[in-house]
């Protein structure tokens, strides 16, 4: 059953999600704001229950990777997540359905509301590992042979355009046939114009 998250639901929120990231992932309060100010120009985000989802609803996680502490000293515009999803859409060729966060904690926990109220995409409520975690192949997604983000970011990240491709660093042979699941993934620090 479907719900709608208001401003008035993001205290609580952002503190359920510190709490079950158990440390990780850095503070929520930057992602907070992000999202206050898309709901305050956008409206409420729509959350969806994982078991209404049809088995060819694609959602993508979107997420930032690297130090959360970066977010402190240097703030993001708001934009990287939107962009990395709108990149990774390209790169498969459909439009997401739908988007979820990644991990429980920390900004991760905040970045899908903030895409979710930028594009109006509904949020599943659902993560891909219960907690935070410090690497992409942690996640529960792997565990069923699905994995992390086919772009992984390079060392010098901070200064690349947010929705630039990396080369993996090993091979990539595509998704499982079973599987249309990806992650957008936007470095924390972000890019300067």
């Amino acid at each position: 059953m479907s719900w709608e998250l208001t401003e008035d639901d993001l205290p609580d929120l952002a503190r359920g999600a510190a709490v079950l990231g158990t440390g990780g992932g850095g503070d929520p309060y930057v992602g907070h704001l992000l999202v206050r100010e898309a709901i305050r120009e956008h409206g409420p985000i729509t959350v969806l229950d994982p078991d209404d989802l049809d088995d060819d609803t694609l959602v993508i996680p979107t997420a930032q990777m690297g130090a959360p502490t970066v977010v402190h000293e240097k703030l993001p515009r708001g934009t990287e997540p939107v962009a990395a999803l709108r990149a990774l859409e390209a790169h498969l060729g459909r439009r997401a359905d739908a988007t979820m966060p990644i991990e429980c904690g920390g900004i991760n926990s905040m970045i899908p509301l903030v895409v979710a109220a930028t594009t109006g995409l509904p949020v599943v409520d659902a993560d891909g590992m219960g907690r935070a975690f410090p690497e992409l192949q942690m996640e529960t997604f792997a565990v069923y042979g699905v994995p992390g983000s086919p772009w992984p970011w390079p060392a010098n990240a901070a200064r690349a355009p947010s929705s630039t491709p990396a080369p993996t660093t090993r091979a990539w042979n595509g998704w499982p046939a079973a599987s249309r699941s990806a992650s957008a993934v936007s470095p924390t620090s972000p890019s300067t114009p």
